[in-house]
């Protein structure tokens, strides 16, 4: 959650280690080392592998006053243990990796081209026997890494400015600093508040340094080594052996305090302020301040009688029974950026999809845990939801397979018909949100699993238009039956060719406005979305905050005002397909508002 896109990405491996066995997970405090004692193990190739195609989808960088950027990030390849390894060896290993990275081979820097991606160091090699020249060697390596520099336009006093705050931080001997002293170092250099506070928004974006005006004021974090090491710690309560326990937390905590965050996720504030008050500074950095970040960055939500939830501490579970419905499950699937190879559910996601649907607890809809029995998950991979819809409960299973997640509506069909539309509105907006937060693509798409028992590990995509794309098949399965397509709040009987979309190709224009808020209003569209609709129809964002800020504080009032401007074809409405009951279809499913996307395309026939 505070990793920045970087332009490029380091990936360490350990040569020593094969590249398919399966390693531990390691934890390692007061120079000692723990194993984490966790299911989840994973080889080389796995880490590589999974690291290379979630960069693949990262956002290109876009932040301000840069003047030239890289397409997309680039990976630079690591190798230590060199010494413990032979030349035919590495050559081996790289020829593997190389072969195991098609088509992502463009984002990985080459050592030799068409040889070998892995850069070898000699992690052991001696000060006196010219480490310092190894380490400049491999500086010198990553610096002529052509492709991946950017190129910025900036006050040069901000650059000194941030040298100057690791000073400061550096003097006191803390990672964090009040901004009453950060205020007096932008004066140091000639800076008034408003530049300083400008300054530390960018380095903010670009740097490690973190920054939140809106939630922590008064603080500002030099690194987040803070935030980090209570993260921690609290996870290696539930793994580290009870005779290393002095080393997490002091006092060792009470057994059943570590079993409720072990097993149901759920910690007090209290297990901070009693466990790790040496963490902390009163009265500028308290575990209230760490808690209230925590919620804002979806990393624990907020709990019944003070309890937080914190999804990373729970155990795993990696191979969960598969839920018995009668509802075929819904995958989410993520594309690489053309849309052509599917890809592992990017790093982090799951657990923000947890907390970002936790976050909905008010009328009418409300998300909550059941109790924890045999028949409800409730692990790191797997977690059951109650999901409270106009106070009739509904029970949502939602598991991480790591290629792809699946969602279970546990409801007959006949009943399940008018809620689960909402239920795959609701998932979808989740996982988007969450891709935004760890700046990933939004290259996620909805599927079903191929009843091709020869092909187990294709997916059938769902496109815009409801027909069926499998990823492997040399043929689109046969998919129908409310089983299927009560997730999508459109009459399969309605799906007709293309000959039958013609009529929503024709131009639209004010006269129409009505008919396209009551249908927008119909699909139940959250109007609150309706900036980043104007966006994906062609409107400018000047447009789209000059109607924001001349509008009442009513959200409707400002959809109204965005589709009225985009029915006057404003702006690049023309170059986005101009606006036709078509181009509404298309930016409401770019939106993932894909069940208003079928409630217009279904009335409308388009």
């Amino acid at each position: 959650m505070f990793v920045r896109t970087a332009s490029l990405n380091i990936i360490t491996l350990d040569l020593s280690q094969l590249l398919d066995k399966k390693l531990d997970f390691q934890y390692r405090i007061g120079r000692e080392t723990f194993s984490c004692g966790l299911n989840l193990k994973y080889s080389n190739r796995d880490f590589f592998l999974s690291a290379v195609s979630s960069g693949a989808i990262l956002k290109p960088i876009d932040v301000p006053h840069i003047l030239e950027t890289p397409s997309h990030p680039m990976h630079f390849v690591l190798g230590t243990h060199y010494d413990l390894i032979t030349e035919d060896k590495l050559k081996e290993m790289n020829k593997e990796l190389m072969s195991s990275l098609k088509p992502d081979v463009d984002y990985v820097i080459p050592n030799i081209h068409g040889e070998s991606i892995i850069f070898p160091v000699n992690t052991l090699v001696p000060e006196d026997e010219g480490r310092m020249k190894a380490g400049q060697d491999l500086c010198q390596s990553i610096a002529n890494c052509g492709g991946t520099s950017l190129k910025m336009n900036m006050p040069i006093r901000w650059f000194a400015f941030e040298l100057w705050l690791q000073k400061i931080a550096e003097d006191k001997s803390c990672s964090f600093l009040i901004i009453d002293e950060v205020i007096s170092a932008g004066k140091a250099l000639q800076m008034s508040e408003n530049d300083t506070k400008d300054a530390l928004q960018y380095l903010h974006n670009v740097t490690i340094i973190l920054y939140y005006p809106d939630i922590l004021p008064q603080l500002v974090f030099v690194d987040p080594k803070p935030i980090l090491e209570v993260l921690s710690r609290l996870l290696a309560l539930t793994y580290v052996e009870r005779k290393a326990l002095h080393l997490i937390a002091n006092p060792v905590p009470l057994q059943e305090v570590i079993i409720k965050l072990h097993y149901f996720g759920l910690f007090k504030e209290k297990l901070l302020t009693n466990h790790f008050k040496f963490l902390f500074s009163p009265p500028h950095f308290e575990p209230s301040h760490l808690l209230k970040l925590l919620i804002h960055l979806r990393i624990i939500a907020s709990g019944e009688d003070g309890d937080y939830f914190f999804p990373c501490a729970l155990q795993s579970y990696t191979e969960p029974p598969e839920p018995q419905t009668d509802i075929k499950p819904l995958l989410i699937v993520w594309q690489d950026n053309d849309g052509i190879n599917t890809l592992p559910v990017p790093q982090g996601m799951f657990s923000l999809v947890i907390t970002h649907l936790l976050s909905h607890n008010k009328y009418p809809c409300k998300v909550n845990f059941p109790p924890l029995e045999p028949l409800y998950y409730r692990y790191r991979d797997a977690l059951s939801l109650w999901i409270f819809i106009k106070r009739k409960r509904y029970t949502l299973h939602i598991i991480n397979h790591y290629t792809h997640i699946e969602a279970y509506f546990d409801e007959s069909v006949q009943k399940a018909k008018p809620i689960c539309p909402y239920i795959c509105e609701l998932v979808m907006k989740a996982v988007s949100d969450s891709a935004d937060a760890i700046n990933v693509e939004r290259n996620h798409v909805t599927a079903f699993s191929c009843p091709n028992e020869k092909e187990k590990s294709c997916y059938c995509v769902i496109e815009e238009d409801h027909s069926i794309n499998c990823t492997l098949c040399k043929k689109s399965a046969d998919i129908s039956g409310d089983n299927y397509w009560c997730w999508f709040d459109c009459d399969t009987t309605m799906i007709t060719s293309v000959a039958a979309y013609s009529g929503c190709s024709q131009a639209l224009n004010v006269c129409d406005l009505d008919d396209i808020l009551t249908d927008l209003k119909g699909g139940h569209y959250y109007s609150s979305n309706w900036k980043e609709l104007g966006l994906k129809l062609g409107l400018y964002d000047n447009t789209l905050s000059t109607i924001e800020s001349s509008s009442s504080s009513e959200v409707e009032d400002c959809l109204r005002k965005c589709i009225a401007k985009w029915l006057q074809r404003a702006d690049g409405v023309d170059n986005k397909g101009a606006a036709t009951w078509t181009t509404l279809v298309k930016a409401l499913e770019q939106c993932d508002s894909k069940p208003t996307a079928e409630h217009i395309r279904c009335k409308r026939k388009c």
